[in-house]
């Protein structure tokens, strides 16, 4: 996984995510943004210490 392709999806979720509108960003909405896979985009943000995640246990995640 590239350095630049973790910074730019920690960029993408800090940016798009506030406490009071959009509380959080999902998978799908992240790889778009970034041009890959949705694996590729977990990936990512799983190599990123700053951004928190959760599944809803029917393999959907949303990042914050």
């Amino acid at each position: 996984m590239s350095d630049e392709l973790v910074r730019e999806a920690r960029r993408f979720v800090k940016h798009e995510t506030n406490s009071r509108y959009e509380p959080v960003v999902f998978t799908s909405e992240i790889a778009e943004h970034l041009g890959v896979s949705e694996k590729e985009a977990i990936e990512a943000l799983e190599e990123s210490p700053t951004v928190k995640e959760k599944g809803d246990g029917d393999g959907n995640r949303v990042f914050w």
